[in-house]
């Protein structure tokens, strides 16, 4: 059986974790910068900034109060809370409210995402049949290897192409998984691999990457031409992402998505030449 310290302690790992999630940066005030403390002298209490975030020092704008039950605003939210006790270190009380601003947060989030995804499939439904896109966002990578694990080259390529999205579009790619394998036994080898993903407007974003692999490396070892032949790998992978604005464009992609099981990229090859 755990101790009482023991479980205190796993409440306030619960408390930290929960002021995270919520993005409340002080675990002892929950971001309302108050503290209340009892003046024995005069029997009042006085109201102190947070001894852990603020300083500690007298709040000299809020006069003393046979009361302690003072209401602040919890940070950004617009949710009030009674302030906390100068020497309360308890993790329950804390705990109750950092679930009731989760549950908050997570309605919010709902209504405000539902909001986004109707305004989209308004957007959308503009009864063209003509398709509509934003600009595409064409770019090339290629790098020369000796490396005989190509699996691992494309990978490595793959992460950098992670990295170049950072902070550079309003979308994340950081926990998408792109499938592929390459097995050597030809000289040329392709595959294309697609994604489906969603910008912060929840607007759809299309992913498509045609990955080559020029393998003279397996050719080099058969044939004698005096270095005529490089022994290195050449990979290049193709970076293609459509931004479809209409039901029609959306058509198209997932189209385009669907031929790609069947090695058919004609289409997409349109939008690299252009």
């Amino acid at each position: 059986m755990k101790s009482n310290q023991e479980l205190e302690f796993e409440l306030w790992k619960n408390v930290e974790e929960l002021c995270n999630n919520c993005k409340i940066m002080c675990s002892k005030c929950l971001d309302t910068k108050k503290l209340w403390k009892y003046e024995q002298n005069n029997n009042t209490h006085i109201i102190l900034w947070c001894t852990k975030c603020c300083g500690g020092a007298l709040d000299k704008t809020v006069h003393s109060s046979k009361e302690k039950d003072i209401l602040m605003k919890m940070g950004e939210y617009d949710k009030e809370i009674l302030i906390m006790g100068f020497d309360d270190n308890t993790a329950g009380y804390r705990l109750q409210l950092l679930k009731q601003l989760q549950t908050y947060i997570n309605e919010k989030n709902k209504k405000e995402e539902e909001i986004l995804i109707n305004n989209m499939l308004i957007e959308f439904d503009d009864g063209s049949n003509e398709e509509k896109f934003d600009k595409s966002e064409i770019k090339e990578y290629s790098k020369n290897t000796k490396n005989t694990n190509i699996n691992i080259e494309v990978g490595n390529i793959m992460k950098q192409i992670v990295q170049d999205v950072k902070g550079i579009h309003n979308f994340s790619i950081d926990n998408v998984q792109f499938n592929f394998e390459f097995k050597l036994f030809d000289v040329l080898l392709e595959q294309t691999v697609c994604k489906k993903v969603e910008n912060e407007k929840k607007h759809p974003v299309y992913l498509f990457f045609i990955i080559s692999v020029e393998n003279y490396s397996k050719l080099y070892k058969w044939i004698d031409c005096c270095g005529v032949i490089s022994s290195e790998t050449k990979i290049t992978i193709k970076q293609i992402f459509l931004y479809p604005k209409n039901n029609k464009a959306l058509e198209k992609c997932d189209k385009m998505m669907s031929d790609i099981t069947n090695k058919k990229i004609d289409d997409l090859l349109d939008f690299y030449k252009k």
